[in-house]
């Protein structure tokens, strides 16, 4: 599934 990858995502987003 994406969802690890969406989740780093959102993360990295989140830490910007």
């Amino acid at each position: 599934m994406a969802s690890k990858r969406f989740i780093l995502l959102i993360r990295l987003s989140s830490k910007m």
